[in-house]
C-alpha cells in the first residue's frame, strides 16, 4: 500500500469529525463563496465597462480603449480558472462532510513543501509560524486538502494542502541497505546498487509521463489558430487585437507545458529503462547516513529509506522537479 502525504507531511492518523471541524467547514464554504462570486461578478462588470464607454464614444473607438482594460480586468479576476475552481473546490468541502474525517500531519518545518523551486517556495513560517526545525502537526480535510488547524491553533483562511503518494517500502531496499552498511571501506564508505520495484518504477513514470499525440496535436492547433488570428487582425484591419493576444497567450502557455512535459520524461527515461537506483552508505559520528540517488539523472531517491521530497508531491504537471532542486 503506498504511503499518503499532504505537501510533504506523512499522513499519521485519521480522526472522526468534531463540532469544531463542522463550523470550520462552514466558515470555508463562505470564503469559497465569496470568491466564486467576485470572479463570476467580473464578466458582467466587464460588459458594463463597454456599454458605459460606447455610450460616450463611438463604439469601434470605444472598443479600441475599453479592450486593454478589459484583457486587464479578466486576467485579474481570472473566471475562467477561479470560478470552476471554487466551485470544485466546495465540492470536495462537501463530499468531506460526507466521509467525516479529518486526516492529521505530523512533521517538522522543514518538511512542509508547495513548490519544488527553493527560491519561490512559501517557508515553513509564512503559513505555520513555525521554524524549519519546530514539530509540525496539522489537521486538514482529506478531498480538499484544506487546513483545519496548524498546531492546535484554526486556520484563519483557505490554505490547500496536496496529496502525494509514494510507493512503500520494500524489503529488497530495507535488506540492500544493511548489507551496504556490513560493507565499508576504510573511508567508513560503502557503495553498492538495487533494483527498483515495480511499485516504484511505476510511481517513477508517473512523475514525468512522456508526452502523447493528442498533446502536441493540441498544441499545434492552439498556435495555428494564434497565428490565423494575428494574420486576420492585420488583414482586415480588425479593430480588436483581443483574440489574436488570447489566443497566443493560450499558445504559449501550453507550449510551455508539453516542453516541460517532454524535458522531466526525456530526463527519467534512462532511469526507467535501467531500473536501478545507487545506495551510498556514509558512516558519521551519528551513526551513519544512507542515501539512493538515480543514477542516470542523479536525483535523491530516498534519505535512509524516507522518500525524497520531490516524490511526496502530487503526481501533475505542477510540480515536475527542477534539475536543481531534486535533492
Amino acid at each position: 500500500m503506498n504511503e499518503e502525504w499532504y505537501s510533504g507531511l506523512r499522513v499519521e492518523e485519521r480522526r472522526p469529525f468534531t463540532p469544531a471541524d463542522r463550523d470550520a467547514i462552514e466558515h470555508l464554504r463562505r470564503t469559497l463563496t465569496r470568491r466564486s462570486t467576485s470572479a463570476i461578478v467580473s464578466v458582467p462588470l466587464c460588459l458594463l465597462v463597454l456599454v458605459v464607454l460606447a455610450w460616450f464614444f463611438d463604439f469601434r473607438d470605444a472598443l479600441r480603449i475599453a479592450s486593454p482594460a478589459v484583457a486587464l480586468l479578466l486576467m485579474g479576476f481570472r473566471p475562467w480558472s477561479a470560478a470552476p475552481t471554487a466551485a470544485a473546490q466546495l465540492q470536495s468541502l462537501k463530499r468531506d462532510e460526507e466521509i467525516g474525517e479529518v486526516i492529521v500531519c505530523r512533521g517538522v518545518g522543514r518538511e512542509l513543501i508547495f513548490k519544488m523551486n527553493e527560491q519561490r517556495r512559501l517557508t515553513p513560517e509564512i503559513l505555520t509560524r513555525v521554524a524549519c526545525d519546530e514539530p509540525l502537526t496539522i489537521e486538514l480535510l482529506p478531498q480538499s486538502g484544506a487546513i483545519l488547524t496548524i498546531n492546535g491553533t484554526a486556520a484563519s483562511s483557505w490554505h490547500a494542502m496536496y496529496k502525494g503518494a509514494t510507493a512503500p517500502q520494500s524489503e529488497h531496499a530495507q535488506a540492500a541497505a544493511l548489507w551496504i552498511q556490513q560493507n565499508l571501506s576504510e573511508d567508513g564508505r560503502a557503495v553498492g546498487e538495487r533494483a527498483m520495484s515495480a511499485e516504484e518504477r511505476t510511481e517513477l513514470l508517473e512523475h514525468a509521463p512522456p508526452v502523447t499525440q493528442l498533446d502536441l496535436i493540441l498544441n499545434a492547433a492552439v498556435v495555428l489558430l494564434a497565428v490565423v488570428s494575428w494574420y486576420y487582425t492585420f488583414a482586415m484591419k480588425s479593430f480588436t487585437l483581443l483574440l489574436p493576444i488570447g489566443t497566443s497567450i493560450a499558445a504559449v502557455l501550453l507550449s510551455k507545458h508539453t516542453i516541460i512535459r517532454w524535458r522531466s520524461y526525456r530526463r527519467f527515461a534512462m532511469d526507467i529503462a535501467h531500473g536501478r537506483v545507487i545506495i551510498v552508505y556514509q558512516a558519521n559520528d551519528a551513526g551513519g547516513i544512507t542515501i539512493e540517488y538515480l543514477p542516470h539523472s542523479g536525483f535523491l531517491w530516498t534519505t535512509d529509506l524516507r522518500p525524497a521530497t520531490w516524490r511526496r508531491l502530487p503526481l501533475n504537471g505542477k510540480t515536475f522537479v527542477r534539475r536543481d532542486h531534486g535533492n
